[in-house]
């Protein structure tokens, strides 16, 4: 044996061994508390920590995460998680465990001690989780179901302050509630009444600035001036245009002027407005007086529209909302698969190493599969326990590596009551979407978790259901929430206002179902909320009935009030604006009026000057274009007549040239009769020569 080798192994060993024993637990303990701490954000509790490296397992007990919103109720208790990992991975760094168990797990139970973090380690995590709450997967998302729920679930009047208003109604003193020195509608009448003095100056000002009487007498001489102007020869219509300069340019000073005044006579109507704009702007500032006098005496503006919004949307959307966080938590350590993926390969020196996923490229942590139990019961629980099992399959770090999304299931049924959950996370594909579904049937009353409210009276029966769908695909979100209470009675007695009881009591009285559907759709650029239940018609009218008719009899005091100390110097405002807006639009349109009508004339006695111009140079033109046209007749008649000379010559020739062809065809034709006569003659002499012979011949 070789000492020397296996001595230093053996002490290996032993300070692996030694180190296990008395540090790796703590360690793991320690790690395990301050991740989950900085996660939720409240005290993280494990009693025990126990690995073992025979079977690499890993046994945790009494595991207890506060609610940072509640720091006196846990989050989430389990009794004990075991696990063992498959040895093998570990020594590529990933973890690949086939079996999980948690046992024991319930939630909302009561604490001893706060869940709070101290306040140093509070500060420091609560930064880090606003960062990540900023910059998360589904920050936007979160923000905007945050922003709608705040603008669309308005929360009821308090019923202290409901109860007081009966007692104000009776010893309110209106004339002194309502101040005069204090009225913005008074302030402002006196504001305007300033302001439009101060505009009705500056418009007269401007008036008198054009000089209108200056430019009358200018205009009056322009045409005096042109009326004496002769156009009696073309070089007098030739010097026309110099002689209408003076005219031209007065006329276009009063077009100018003109312009200008009909320029102020818009901006008085923009600046004066109408009555309505006058009424629409005191209106708006006797509301603003209105509110301010039932701020004053402490008036609520009471709005009893949707009930059931009021009561049961803060809880829905908080809830739908936690779903939203804890789904970017999941989607932030289980990512979807990026478009921008590409195959693993491992480049060598020589070929190449082509590492395929699934079982060769196992992801860094993968949990086959996850057996569940736990109760619904717990510390401080009320109502019967249901206890539930269930499974979770392929927990990931790399979804896209297993091809196969994570699904949860949890069922439960005690009797009359049943539990189920189911969840699928898919991030397999680039689009991640993460699909949950509950329904919780047989609830009684206690059990509900109905939320807090001075409108909800304490339920002693009834039992319901939930069910409600969440579904997110990327960040378009599709919820549903359908609750159904029946059989419901009211608790008596208790020790709280009797006139808050009264009230409460008469507002449920003989309502024994409640029935709430919530729905919430859309992206976080169009988010769409809706809400439904049949409780909202009658508390509406009972709520109404009850305070409404009181309300409105003060509202319309405090108004009548208002408009009492208001509506006299608002007539006077109106009559004075009226009265000043009516005379400088008239004097105005007076002034523009003669002006223009001063320009119209300019304009006449330049087209008739320029006509007469107009008219001589065309009777100029026209003698002599007469001229030119007796001119070009003329010289026609010698052309015509030289050509009809011609003409006659050319006829006399072509006739004597056919007399002479006639002669000289006659004289062919006697030529041809007498060698004709001659041929003939000559034929007959030889015929008759020729009878001769032959007469001589046969004759003898």
């Amino acid at each position: 044996m070789r000492w020397k080798f296996f001595i230093p192994t053996l002490v290996v060993v032993a300070i692996v061994a030694v180190f296990n024993i008395l540090f790796l637990d703590v360690m793991l303990k320690a790690a395990l508390v301050s991740t989950g701490e900085m996660v939720f954000g409240a005290k993280v509790e494990v009693k025990g920590f126990k690995t073992r490296f025979k079977d690499m397992s890993v046994g945790i007990s009494g595991l207890q995460i506060a609610s940072r919103k509640d720091p006196f109720k846990n989050l989430l208790d389990v009794d004990s998680i075991k696990f063992s990992a498959e040895p093998l991975p570990l020594l590529s760094k990933k973890v690949i465990i086939d079996q999980m168990s948690c046992d024991g797990i319930k939630w909302g139970t009561k604490r001893l001690t706060s869940g709070a973090l101290p306040p140093k380690k509070e500060k420091k995590y609560a930064k880090k989780a606003a960062k990540e709450k900023k910059n998360g997967m589904l920050a936007k998302l979160f923000s905007t179901i945050e922003a709608k729920s705040m603008k669309e679930i308005n929360a009821l009047p308090a019923m202290g302050e409901m109860r007081g208003i009966r007692e104000q109604l009776k010893t309110m003193d209106l004339k002194k509630a309502v101040d005069i020195a204090d009225l913005q509608s008074v302030q402002e009448i006196e504001k305007m009444k300033g302001e439009y003095a101060a505009k009705y100056d500056k418009y007269r000002e401007q008036v008198a600035a054009i000089d209108y009487s200056e430019k009358m007498k200018l205009a009056q001489n322009a045409l005096a001036d042109a009326s004496n102007i002769k156009v009696t020869s073309i070089q007098d219509a030739q010097n026309l245009k110099g002689n209408l300069e003076g005219l031209n340019k007065t006329k276009d000073e009063l077009d100018k002027s003109v312009a200008e005044l009909r320029s102020l006579q818009k901006q008085v109507l923009d600046d004066y407005g109408s009555e309505k704009d006058i009424l629409n702007r005191l209106n708006d500032l006797k509301d603003a007086d209105y509110k301010a006098v039932a701020d004053k005496l402490k008036i609520p503006t009471v709005s009893f529209e949707s009930v059931s919004r009021s009561l049961f949307g803060p809880v829905w959307v908080g809830r739908v909302n936690t779903a939203v966080h804890y789904i970017g938590l999941v989607r932030k350590y289980m990512p979807a698969k990026k478009n921008t993926q590409k195959e693993l390969v491992k480049q060598r020196i020589k070929g190449r190493d082509v590492v395929f996923p699934k079982e060769q490229n196992p992801p860094d942590l993968h949990i086959k599969k996850i057996s569940i139990s736990g109760t619904t019961g717990g510390a401080g629980k009320a109502g019967t326990p249901l206890d539930f099992t269930g499974t979770i399959i392929d927990i990931t770090s790399t979804p896209s590596l297993i091809g196969k999304p994570t699904r949860a299931e949890i069922t439960g049924r005690q009797g009359a009551k049943m539990l189920k959950i189911q969840a699928v996370l898919d991030h397999t594909r680039e689009i991640p979407v993460d699909t949950f579904n509950i329904n919780y049937e047989g609830l009684s009353a206690e059990e509900f978790g109905m939320p807090d409210s001075e409108y909800l009276p304490s339920f002693e029966k009834g039992r319901g259901s939930i069910t409600g769908n969440l579904t997110l695909m990327d960040d378009n979100i599709d919820s549903i929430l359908e609750l159904s209470i029946r059989n419901l009675s009211v608790r008596q007695g208790g020790n709280g206002d009797d006139e808050m009881q009264k009230i409460v009591a008469e507002l449920w009285s003989g309502i024994d179902r409640i029935s709430v559907n919530a729905k919430l759709t859309g992206t976080t650029d169009d988010l769409e909320m809706s809400f439904y239940s049949n409780i909202d018609r009658v508390l509406s009218a009972r709520l109404s009935k009850i305070y409404g008719k009181k309300l409105a009899e003060i509202q319309d005091k405090i108004k009548s009030e208002i408009n009492r100390l208001t509506n006299a110097r608002k007539n006077e405002l109106t009559g004075e604006v009226n009265a000043k807006r009516d005379e400088l639009k008239n004097q105005f349109e007076g002034k523009s009026k003669e002006l223009a009508s001063k320009a119209d004339e300019l304009e006449k006695m330049k087209q008739a000057k320029e006509n007469e111009g107009k008219a001589l140079v065309d009777a100029e033109k026209k003698k002599a274009e007469e001229e030119a046209r007796k001119a070009r007749e003329a010289v026609e008649a010698e052309k015509r007549k030289a050509q009809e000379a011609a003409e006659a010559e050319k006829r006399k020739a072509e006739e004597e040239k056919r007399k002479a062809q006639e002669a000289a065809e006659a004289e062919k034709r006697k030529a041809q009769a007498e060698a004709d006569a001659q041929k003939k003659k000559q034929e007959e002499e030889l015929k008759n020569k020729a009878s001769d012979k032959l007469k001589g011949l046969f004759g003898k």
